[in-house]
Order: structure tokens, then C-alpha cells, then sequence
């Protein structure tokens, strides 16, 4: 997906012991293009959360979790899901939290997660259950393009 918006994923090594990101490489990896970090939580560890959101503060950049491997696991105290712009969670298979398929995208902006709702539904302006509800309407748009990853 970051190919999608003419992004060039930038990869930073990570730490031996914990497998997680190392924040130090990070600090190093940025540039001026850089828009966001992506730490990945491995295995039921957290990435240094602390150390990271510091570096994306100091840098104007937003935070971005790929927790899938990290349900339910805490970092310092606070759970994972609550401490960055964006935690994205995969419910596939192998995960720690399963359906068998999908996902779920964590925010408290709520302007970004009415976004994120309206481009998992195809960018229909009303979900499918809340038009065919008393308090629903029939009616909808398309909010926005549709997009590929073809």
C-alpha cells in the first residue's frame, strides 16, 4: 500500500535481542521525505515505543503500529493499540487474535477513522447495516476515488 501513495518504504534495522525495531537506526534513517514510522511489534514484544514516538515528535512525523503480532501486550504499562497515531491489528490465521481474515485499524483521531471507514467501504459515505435501518437512508455517495493495488 505505501507504493500506492508514491511512498518508498525505507527499512531500518532492528535490535538483536528484542527483534524489534532499534530506535537508534531509526533517528539515522530520517529525512526530509520521511512522512511516517512503522514499528513492527514481533512475537508478543513491544517495540520501543517511548524512543520512537520521541524521534517521530521531534520530527513532525506520524506513528503508524503493525501490531499483528501483538495482541494483547503492553509497553511500559499502557496496552498496545493506544500509544500512536494509527495501530493496525491483522486478524489472520496465524495471529495472535484470529477470524480467520482482516483486520483493524486503531485511532483516537476521529477525523482519521472516518476515513479509514469510508475506504473499507469502497468509499460509500454510509455503511450498508446503518441505510437499511430505521434510522438509516437508503440513500448514499461515493465519497471519494476508488483505488487499486494492481
Amino acid at each position: 500500500m505505501p507504493r500506492y501513495f508514491g511512498a518508498r518504504p525505507v527499512l531500518v534495522d532492528v535490535d538483536p535481542v528484542s527483534l524489534c525495531i532499534d530506535p537508534a537506526k531509526v533517528e539515522a534513517a530520517v529525512s526530509p521525505r520521511t512522512r511516517a514510522l512503522i514499528p513492527v511489534h514481533l512475537g508478543g514484544r513491544s517495540a520501543e515505543m517511548e524512543e520512537t514516538s520521541a524521534i517521530a515528535t521531534r520530527h513532525d512525523l506520524r506513528v503508524i503500529e503493525d501490531a499483528a503480532h501483538a495482541f494483547p501486550t503492553k509497553c511500559k504499562g499502557r496496552m498496545v493499540g493506544s500509544l500512536s497515531d494509527f495501530t493496525c491489528f491483522s486478524f489472520y490465521a496465524t495471529k495472535t487474535l484470529t477470524t480467520g481474515e482482516g483486520g483493524i485499524i486503531c485511532t483516537v483521531n476521529v477525523k482519521w477513522a472516518d476515513r479509514c471507514r469510508i475506504t473499507c467501504l469502497h468509499r460509500i459515505s454510509h455503511h450498508a447495516w446503518k441505510r437499511h435501518t430505521a434510522e438509516g437512508s437508503w440513500y448514499y455517495e461515493i465519497v471519494a476515488p476508488g483505488s487499486s493495488t494492481t
